[in-house]
């Protein structure tokens, strides 16, 4: 049994309900790295790309290929999103030095609104 720890589990698990996209670059380095995964978890494409130092993790089109989870996300999407940005809020209360932003889009013409933001 193979594990690849919490983080690395629950990245795997997004994977599998959605398209996921990392850009991260650490400060030791002078340019980011944007990573694309498949629905299995593994890197399809990665490419240098400009960025400041940290690590951003997108997640689109949740639940597309399944569309009987994706309309029962769509029912409750009011409920489901304060349940996450209270999560969230919880992390920003104990994570010093880390700036934690959440943004939703309730549409893909709609404006995009941010729900949590701290100073990092």
């Amino acid at each position: 049994l193979q594990s690849m720890g919490f983080r690395g589990e629950a990245l795997s698990s997004l994977c599998a309900v959605s398209d996921v996209t990392i850009v991260t670059r650490s400060s030791a380095e002078s340019s980011g790295t944007r990573l694309k995964f498949d629905h299995n978890g593994s890197i399809v494409s990665q490419e240098p790309t400009a960025r400041e130092s940290g690590t951003t993790v997108i997640v689109d089109k949740m639940f597309a290929n399944m569309p009987v989870r994706r309309k029962d996300l769509e029912r409750n999407s009011k409920r489901e999103l304060a349940k996450l940005i209270t999560l969230l809020q919880a992390y920003a209360v104990v994570s010093c030095g880390i700036r934690i932003t959440c943004t939703h889009q309730a549409s893909s013409k709609g404006s995009v609104t941010r729900c949590v933001t701290t100073v990092g």
